[in-house]
């Protein structure tokens, strides 16, 4: 989950961030990518992989951060339409949705606070497991 987006950001929001991800309490879960296609939405076109089996543990996962963030003083809003997903590649033509012969399957055991730079690259602030 992205913490912050552009810009620097300061130790006292890192170490704030850090302290409500600590209280996220949520059970261990598995993912299954059983799809591929692009966003269509996007210029650069990304193709992802999509959940059927867990997408709504992912969804409540982020409420839940969110939650927790904005009771430490941050102001996170929840995004609408939010599609959990797995971007593989940004390609240079769109690939319509087609159904993977199996699904791929992932356990989900921790969660990470990201920040992006300015210049587009991520770094983890910080990860904590989650229950199970």
């Amino acid at each position: 989950m992205g913490l912050h987006n552009g810009g620097e950001i300061d130790r006292t929001t890192v170490h704030d961030a850090s302290a409500a991800a600590a209280t996220v309490r949520v059970p261990a879960f598995e993912l299954a990518f059983d799809r591929i296609a692009s966003f269509h939405n996007r210029e650069s076109k990304p193709l992802v992989l999509l959940c059927g089996k867990g997408a709504e543990k992912v969804v409540e996962l982020e409420r839940r951060i969110i939650d927790a963030l904005n009771r430490a003083g941050l102001r996170l809003r929840r995004r609408a339409g939010f599609v959990p997903h797995c971007t593989v590649l940004y390609a240079d033509r769109l690939v319509p949705e087609t159904p993977l012969d199996r699904p791929i399957v992932v356990p989900i055991t921790e969660f990470h606070l990201l920040h992006r730079s300015a210049s587009g690259r991520r770094r983890s602030v910080g990860n904590w497991p989650l229950l199970g």
